[in-house]
């Protein structure tokens, strides 16, 4: 099977590390195991010996029973049974799509969106029809567009929910459109579903390319999910404290535009230099050592890709040298 290189992450696989600002980041600010046991109230002691003590075998093959029981608490009606853990989103995506998708069928998935949900079914052989998400409708699917699209081929309908890069994020009543178009039922980070031949099938893919996530992994992530509101205070927090300095710097900014995100931790910057964008982030990361990504990994150009859920002063940091780049094309384009 051949597969188109992976935009984004060559990108970020190529500067990240050298990066001083990295801007191009979408993970919230990280903790270290201690700072999460302070944080949850959990003894680090005891949990560290619990990590030193456990045996590296595979565990439970389609996720621990604990973990999996935190993780329906963030649904009001799924079960343990109708859940499987992942290597991250990543790998939930690339189970679901190798499981379902067979050559010749058709799957739709909006665009701009992360480059896997479109190039894996591509690579498998079905035909991907691209529902575009347009600023002006601020990029959020167009419900007659995409019955347009569908057809008895249509596998599946793949939807990025909050978009990345864009940060848009659809209604409830956006959402129940697209469910009565598609009847789709998978929801996609780990994998979610009532639909048990789904599930089957995820599974029975699931035994050539995972087998089981990892012990330790799963311990921590138990750890977390189970003290997930005061994480999510905290990550919501740093989200929401830098999204309002990120749109204050905008403001600021006679060059960029952008369409306010809506949830998520990325937004989409719009430039007017007649500059590649490709070109405008690696000279900036060249002169300034900042890293953004281009918008022409998500085919959208004269744009740039910003995350903004790292530590305040790295984001105001970042934003400055990025301010003086932007200050150094003003002047070279005079």
């Amino acid at each position: 099977m051949k597969i188109k290189d992976f935009g984004v992450e060559q990108w970020m696989n190529e500067y990240e590390t050298k990066a001083k600002y990295n801007l191009g980041e979408t993970c919230v600010s990280s903790l270290s195991i201690r700072e999460l046991c302070e944080l949850v109230g959990v003894d680090v002691n005891d949990f560290a010996k619990q990590l030193v003590d456990r045996r590296l075998t595979y565990g439970a093959i389609e996720g621990a029973v604990e973990l999996k029981e935190a993780i329906t608490r963030l649904y009001q009606n799924l079960t343990p049974d109708e859940i499987v853990t992942e290597h991250g989103a990543i790998g939930a995506n690339n189970l679901v799509l190798n499981a379902l998708v067979e050559p010749g069928d058709e799957v739709i998935a909006v665009t701009p969106t992360y480059q896997q949900l479109q190039s894996i079914p591509e690579a498998i052989g079905a035909t991907v029809k691209l529902l575009p998400l347009k600023r002006e409708n601020g990029y959020l699917p167009d419900a007659e567009q995409l019955r347009g699209l569908v057809s008895d081929k249509t596998k599946l309908i793949v939807l990025n929910n909050p978009d990345n890069p864009t940060g848009a994020l659809m209604s409830q009543a956006g959402l129940q459109t697209i469910v009565d178009i598609s009847l789709a039922g998978i929801r996609l980070g780990w994998l979610a579903t009532h639909d048990q031949a789904v599930m089957k099938a995820c599974l029975s893919y699931r035994d050539y390319e995972t087998i089981s996530c990892g012990q330790l992994d799963e311990m921590v992530g138990t750890l977390a999910l189970k003290n997930q509101a005061v994480l999510l205070e905290r990550n919501r927090g740093i989200v929401r404290e830098n999204l309002k300095v990120l749109e204050e710097w905008v403001h600021q900014q006679p060059h960029i535009t952008w369409l306010k995100p809506k949830a998520g931790t990325t937004a989409l910057l719009y430039y007017d230099f007649d500059l590649p964008s490709t070109i405008f982030c690696d000279r900036l990361m060249k002169e300034y050592e900042t890293l953004l990504v281009p918008g022409s990994c998500f085919d959208i150009e004269n744009s740039l890709r910003i995350g903004y859920a790292f530590e305040t002063t790295h984001l105001r940091d970042g934003m400055n040298q990025l301010g003086k780049f932007l200050a150094k094309l003003e002047q070279e384009a005079r």
